[in-house]
């Protein structure tokens, strides 16, 4: 292998490897600081608490959901094409949740965010380094956030109850 080849090489698992960590802390700090900011976002949308942790938990059925469905549509066309049809769809789907205010529409877009996030979580028959690696940096991202947010927590109780 040439120098120019190994610097190309080496410089892609470079970037693949940041890739990883970003994908992974994202993900991992997005799921926990949900519960965090929690009544907050109840407050501005004028929930229950109960309401509002429901948003969440369509979320992860519909994450269950897809991850179930996932190997049998994988098969049928393709890693690429589902990883790429799941990101497009998860990102119009969290548009609508971030543009409405209506519970409905919210707890729709959240339960098709969720099956579209599990349609790109699974990779049968390949060992995916990537999905691995950013499954690793999910549960950093999560101990990360566990030791952050107590102190975020009380910071948006004082604020809730303003």
């Amino acid at each position: 292998m040439s120098a120019a080849g190994a610097r190309a090489r080496n410089s892609s698992s470079v970037l693949l490897a940041v890739a990883m960590l970003a994908i992974g802390l994202d993900v991992g700090v997005a799921r926990i600081t949900y519960g965090v900011v929690l009544p907050v976002v109840a407050r501005d949308l004028q929930l229950s608490l109960t309401a509002a942790g429901l948003l969440g938990t369509l979320h992860l059925i519909g994450y269950l959901l897809g991850t179930l469905a996932s190997p049998s549509l994988n098969a049928k066309v393709g890693a690429l094409a589902l990883c790429r049809a799941s990101h497009f769809v998860f990102a119009c789907a969290m548009l609508v949740c971030g543009l409405t205010s209506e519970v409905t529409t919210m707890a729709a877009g959240r339960i098709v965010a969720g099956v579209a996030a599990g349609f790109g979580s699974t990779q049968p028959n390949r060992k995916s380094v990537p999905l691995r690696g950013s499954l690793v940096w999910s549960g950093i991202g999560i101990a990360i956030v566990a030791l952050w947010a107590p102190s975020c927590y009380r910071v948006n109780l004082r604020d809730a109850s303003r």
